[in-house]
């Protein structure tokens, strides 16, 4: 075996694999293409990855911004108008969603034990899997609930009575914020995206420099709303 051949072979085998995320992205995009490219699928999985999901890898040679072509980055940049103007929407539907949500546990529970029981389970994700299965919706609010305020958990165990009531509200609020809140959402945000790519939008409303907040949480959302 020539030192050139032996070489190369040694080259290949110290060759990195892919991050994860890359790896799973190539897969997704290429999935995604009319025309199968892989090499493009690859350079667009690396080029998400350095600019988005981690700039600081070692493995990405170039500035962050320095990934994006002059044509991506005019389309960067109307996306992230568009990001930032999506996420003011959800920020206004979201905290009218929490506000009526939290009024009826109020109005619905009969001791401030309950109220609190309530609150705590939908916030932490302590719900039955019918609840969520009801509405993804009203458990990605639970969670950003959790977020602006953690709820503190019960001094004590619920007795049976107790817990079924806490079931029964929760219920009520799922089928709210599924059958009204959502319908508000999908129809706010939609004028807003218009015909925008969802894969696009959600990676500039998780871009760091944007500064969203709960924006893992919004991305979410849009999925559930506009993709199931």
């Amino acid at each position: 075996m020539s030192l050139d051949l032996l070489a190369a072979k040694k080259k290949k085998k110290k060759r990195k694999k892919d991050p994860k995320y890359v790896h799973e992205k190539y897969k997704e995009i290429l999935k995604n293409q009319k025309e199968k490219d892989e090499g493009k699928a690859k350079a667009v999985a690396w080029s998400i990855y350095c600019r988005y999901k981690n700039p600081g890898s070692p493995r990405c040679s170039k500035k962050p911004e320095e990934y994006l072509t002059k044509k991506a980055y005019k389309e960067e940049k109307k996306y992230r108008k568009k990001a930032l103007l999506t996420s003011a929407v959800l920020d206004q539907l979201i905290e009218e969603g929490l506000l009526k949500s939290y009024n009826m546990v109020e109005e619905q529970s009969s001791s401030k034990y309950v109220e609190g029981l309530v609150a705590y389970m939908w916030t932490t994700g302590k719900i039955p899997v019918s609840l969520v299965n009801l509405s993804s919706e009203a458990a990605i609010l639970g969670a950003i609930s959790y977020k602006i305020h953690a709820e503190p958990k019960p001094r004590r165990l619920p007795t049976k009575e107790e817990k079924r009531e806490a079931y029964k509200i929760l219920r009520s609020v799922f089928v709210y914020l599924y059958k009204d809140w959502s319908t508000k959402v999908w129809s706010r945000v939609f004028k807003v995206m218009g015909s925008a790519d969802l894969l696009t939008l959600s990676l500039e409303m998780l871009a760091i420099d944007n500064k969203i907040l709960y924006a893992t949480n919004k991305t979410d959302l849009i999925r559930v709303l506009f993709e199931e």
